[in-house]
């Protein structure tokens, strides 16, 4: 805010009580892993297992509930179990674990333990691995790795203790640009697609990703719009192939979102999908969540220094970091790989391929921030009337914009839209089309008073302030610092002695001048 103090312009406010500011601090930045190990036992539906081709992990975005302690997490994985039956077909069990996390807040946080806070829990499964124990069971192990990170609310304004009278008091604030961040879910939207299958032709398993090609900030909250890109197995004469469909979405995360300039992202997640048969068509029925995040940048006043005219002031000082938003959005990119699959029959045919996509860092690469991560590709083929499956890992790299600031922490989901696997000779060639909904984070660190003390007047200062007094400001001398230093009104030191550079703390304040009156 511009203020004209005895006709001198000043950037610094200098005001008694300056408006009440709020930042968003972080209070809790952690990696939990939960480990998940559970038994199955088949439905009676269902036939016997012979062997396993792959697990797929559908993980629900959790539900949270967060208080001013700590923020707990829950939902569930959903497997997709394929699977090769005991007369060598196809088959797949839909199964489901339950999953909670909780962290704590750091305990020295500054935040108001009454105010609002914002948490999230971006969840990546390092590995799942499975185990036929009988004809009908298996066994499930997954390590799921939480990245929760939390948000509270800091007041920015000095408390004061003391009785000094408000027209003394003198107050220097700043501005600084803060990132305000807020989160949903919205986890309602239930799609339902029939497949028409000919005669003679069997459904499998079903599968499919979320994509958000909308989003729109509204009164209501963020508008989203996409589509479940659906891909069923079918199997005729034991001769396996895929049919997909796209099937569109459309769903309202709720969010309090005052005035413009948020900038949105967000991804969809399927928590549960099912496959029913019919005799002439398969109904897939969809369970999606979505979870978008809106931020802005807002300005944020602060006290940097405060002083009082007529009595002593002692200060507390403190640094904090100040959250910023480096980069934040959605991006697309392409992975490409190729290796040698050793074992791999000559005669293989591949018949689908899936990959999970697993984001790891961002980091920040010749002026340019870069999201590191791996991709882990899952390869269903057959040999000889054998059907088999081979996981293969590739890393991955998705450049996002330029930048300078190195980044101190993200939150990244990575979205498959496409994925391809192509004997080249003796290799096999792997390529994915994939979209990262992403948000890098700075750090600001910021010094300001949080405390200031008043004394009681000071007869000494007083008599100091009746007698005429030279002051001689050396080259780090700021007017504020002799404003403060000489308990006078930095308005009237600088307009007693005809000075006119502003803001008062402005290194150039006192340019050219050699010495003042107070």
């Amino acid at each position: 805010m511009e203020k004209t103090i005895g006709g001198i312009s000043n950037i610094d406010e200098i005001v008694f009580a300056p408006k009440q500011s709020k930042i968003q601090i972080p209070v809790c930045n952690k990696t939990v892993i939960s480990d998940l190990s559970e038994d199955f036992t088949l439905p009676d539906y269902l036939p016997e297992i012979r062997r396993l081709l792959r697990i797929t992990p559908h993980i629900q975005i959790p539900a949270r509930y967060i208080s001013s302690s700590l923020s707990e997490f829950s939902g569930n994985v959903n497997w997709s179990v394929l699977y090769v039956t005991s007369d060598g077909e196809l088959a797949c069990a839909e199964l489901f674990s339950p999953f909670e996390v909780s962290a704590e807040y750091d305990t020295d946080t500054k935040a108001d333990l009454d105010g609002d806070f914002e948490a999230f829990d971006d969840i990546v499964p390092e590995n799942v691995v499975g185990r036929v124990t009988a004809p009908r069971k298996l066994n499930i192990r997954c390590r799921l790795s939480h990245s929760i990170k939390a948000y509270g609310e800091m007041n920015t304004d000095a408390d004061i203790y003391g009785n000094a009278e408000e027209d003394t008091i003198k107050r220097l604030v700043r501005s600084i640009h803060s990132c305000v961040l807020k989160r949903g879910i919205d986890d309602t939207v239930e799609l339902e697609e029939t497949i028409p299958l000919p005669e003679g032709v069997r459904a499998v398993s079903c599968d499919g990703s979320v994509i958000i090609t909308d989003l729109m900030p509204s009164s209501d909250g963020i508008n989203a719009r996409g589509n479940v890109n659906l891909k069923l197995i079918i199997s005729k004469d034991g001769v396996p192939s895929i049919t997909e469909r796209k099937i569109p979405f459309e769903a309202t995360v709720p969010a309090e979102l005052d005035g413009d300039g948020w900038k949105c992202r967000g991804y969809g997640k399927i928590s549960d999908i099912s496959l029913d048969r019919t005799e002439n068509d398969a109904v897939c029925r969809i369970h999606l969540s979505v979870a978008t995040e809106a931020q802005k940048e807002v300005p944020t006043q602060y006290t940097a220094d405060i002083f009082s005219t007529a009595c002593k002031c002692e200060n507390l000082n403190e640094e904090i970091l100040i959250p910023s938003s480096l980069v934040s959005g959605s991006f697309n990119f392409s992975h490409d790989g190729s290796a040698e699959i050793d074992g791999l029959p000559e005669n293989a045919q591949v018949i689908d391929s899936q990959v999970i996509a697993l984001p790891e860092s961002v980091a920040l690469e010749n002026d340019r921030y870069v999201l590191l991560g791996k991709c882990k590709y899952n390869t269903l083929y057959m040999s000889d009337g054998e059907y088999s499956a081979r996981e293969t890992e590739f890393p991955f790299r998705c450049e996002l914009s330029s930048g300078e600031e190195k980044p101190v922490g993200f939150s990244a989901n990575v979205c498959v839209n496409s994925c391809r696997v192509r004997k080249e000779g003796e290799n096999m060639a792997f390529s994915a089309d994939m979209t990262a909904s992403l948000t890098a984070f700075g750090e600001v660190p910021t010094v300001l008073v949080s405390e200031a003390s008043f004394g009681d007047d000071d007869e000494t200062e007083k008599s100091i302030k009746a007698a005429f007094t030279v002051a001689y400001p050396s080259a780090e001398d700021t007017l504020w610092d002799l404003a403060k230093r000489y308990s006078i009104d930095p308005s009237d030191l600088a307009a007693e002695n005809g000075i006119k550079q502003m803001p008062f703390d402005s290194k150039d304040s006192l340019a050219d001048v050699k010495y003042l009156i107070v």
